[in-house]
């Protein structure tokens, strides 16, 4: 694990400021499940994060997302290949957006929580997932306009990863959605370096 003692840590990226100020998330920690309203909200409080994720979480998926990552350690450029096969036949277009994600990034976090850390600062705090950029631009690219649940869509991307990241934590979360609605339908996470088994 990498140890950055840091208290000036920004953590910020393009794509995660655009869907913040698009999605008009007004405080922390605020989220969306899936992009959608839960009992009649779009933005949703951590407290009630556990009960959405509960209500969604053992439906059958309308789509599948495979993907394969390789890595060239000496120009530091990842290749995913990702794969979607729609399960369902869904109406309307839909839009893949890849992302790189990165764990265990250390350095302070505020805290009001007695219960949770130190106040008013955490210090060494472990980062998880934290979003470091979009792939194939902040809203990704159309996927199809017309669902066809007999096709396979597989796109292809090489992305350099930033001098400053370190790949064994970094990971691709691929998400496909509803272009209009934006609601999403799918995602994948995979480690653009696999571990060994």
């Amino acid at each position: 694990r990498r140890v950055l003692f840091r208290s000036d840590a920004d953590y910020t990226s393009s794509a995660g400021e655009e869907w913040y100020n698009t999605f008009g998330i007004y405080a922390n920690p605020l989220g969306l499940i899936d992009r959608k309203p839960y009992n009649g909200h779009l933005i949703v409080g951590a407290d009630l994060w556990p009960n959405a994720i509960d209500s969604i979480i053992d439906k059958p998926p309308d789509a599948l997302i495979t993907t394969s990552n390789s890595f060239n350690a000496g120009t530091s450029t990842l290749t995913t290949v990702i794969s979607t096969k729609f399960k369902t036949l869904l109406s309307g277009s839909f839009t893949l957006n890849a992302c790189i994600t990165e764990d265990s990034l250390i350095s302070d976090q505020k805290n009001s929580d007695t219960s949770a850390g130190t106040v008013p600062v955490i210090y060494n705090y472990v980062f998880m997932d934290v979003l470091r950029g979009a792939i194939n631009g902040n809203w990704g690219e159309v996927l199809t306009a017309t669902v066809d649940t007999s096709l396979i869509y597989k796109k292809t991307y090489v992305f350099p990863l930033s001098a400053s990241w370190v790949p064994k934590h970094c990971s691709v979360v691929s998400f496909v959605y509803n272009t209009s609605t934006k609601e999403i339908i799918q995602v994948e996470k995979t480690l653009v370096i696999p571990t060994k088994k």
